[in-house]
């Protein structure tokens, strides 16, 4: 079986208040420091961005940002 192969992230760590977010800092057109609330379940589906949802060790909610399809795991 043929694995796809899989481009890293440029993987950047942030602090708001005492949580940490990681997110793929290659993403110019998000700047997580301009777009905390992309980070906030609550924003997402607030503003019907979410297209699907899962539930594994923890909900996972699939959403579009501009032309990106992105996931948000808690």
């Amino acid at each position: 079986m043929l694995v796809p192969e899989v481009n890293a992230i440029e993987e950047i760590e942030l602090k708001k208040g005492n949580r940490y977010i990681v997110c793929d800092g290659s993403l110019e057109d998000i700047d997580p420091g301009t777009w905390p609330d992309l980070f906030e379940p609550e924003f997402i589906e607030k503003n019907g961005l979410a297209t699907s949802t899962a539930a594994g060790r923890g909900p996972v909610c699939f959403f579009r940002w501009g032309n990106h399809k992105l996931d948000l795991r808690h």
